[in-house]
């Protein structure tokens, strides 16, 4: 699987669990959001420590413009 696949599923994910918790906002949809957020930064994070490719920029980039939920 490319790193990217991966990125945008973890991406799709923490933006369905944010808009589960706003429609709910019961304590376990909050905890599934955190989940998933934490997932993301995580992958994100682990990106960051290696070999740099125009993909992982690509990611990082996208990531920290705050496109999450775009």
């Amino acid at each position: 699987m490319k790193l990217i696949n991966t990125y945008e599923a973890y991406k799709k994910e923490a933006r369905e669990m944010h808009n589960e918790y706003e429609r709910l906002k019961t304590p376990s949809s909050l905890l599934n959001f955190v989940r998933a957020e934490a997932r993301l930064n995580g992958f994100v994070t682990a990106l960051q420590h290696i070999k740099l490719t125009k993909e992982t920029t690509l990611i990082i980039d996208d990531y920290r413009s705050g496109n999450i939920f775009n």
